[in-house]
């Protein structure tokens, strides 16, 4: 039983020196005041010790989703609401400003009517594709007034998910 147990402590011991560390730069929207005209987000770096909280000023609003990725070193690769895609110069990615179809979607995107993001929960998520180096999925929803054709009274609801692929080398 010992043998076991000290082959287990070993093994966590060794697995923790190989982690990466894709999400060690964390971008937080403020989302309590939608009339600000100030655009930036508090971002928590955890590759210091203790993590480091500061603010970063970019064009892409957070209210509800929002996701960000790092390379296997902790640095930002890029980050989303599920409607606009930045960079790790947290400047928007070259085809990243409209993420969905439908005019309700793109209504959030940069530029659009409505600049705050999309007003949906963990509408968006960011993961490495395996096997692919330098490449990334963006699974996001899609907003839509169309429901409303198929379920009377509600609208601007999740229609339907989508993923985008980005390849961080050409960003």
């Amino acid at each position: 039983m010992k043998f076991i147990l000290i082959i287990l402590i070993v093994c966590v011991y060794l697995s923790s020196g190989y982690s990466q560390k894709e999400d060690y730069i964390w971008l937080l929207g403020y989302g309590n005041n939608p009339n600000s005209i100030f655009t930036g987000d508090s971002q928590i770096d955890f590759n210091t010790e203790p993590p480091t909280i500061s603010l970063v000023s970019h064009p892409i609003n957070f209210y509800f989703s929002d996701a960000s990725i790092c390379d296997g070193d902790g640095n930002l690769l890029m980050f989303t609401n599920s409607a606009t895609v930045g960079n790790a110069d947290y400047e928007v990615m070259e085809n990243g400003d409209s993420l969905g179809l439908s005019e309700v979607q793109l209504s959030y995107a940069l530029g659009g009517s409505n600049q705050f993001g999309p007003p949906a929960q963990q509408g968006v998520i960011i993961l490495n594709i395996p096997q692919q180096d330098s490449q990334y999925m963006i699974i996001h929803h899609e907003l839509s007034a169309d429901v409303e054709d198929i379920v009377p009274g509600l609208a601007n609801i999740v229609f339907r998910v989508f993923y985008s692929i980005v390849y961080s080398t050409e960003q």
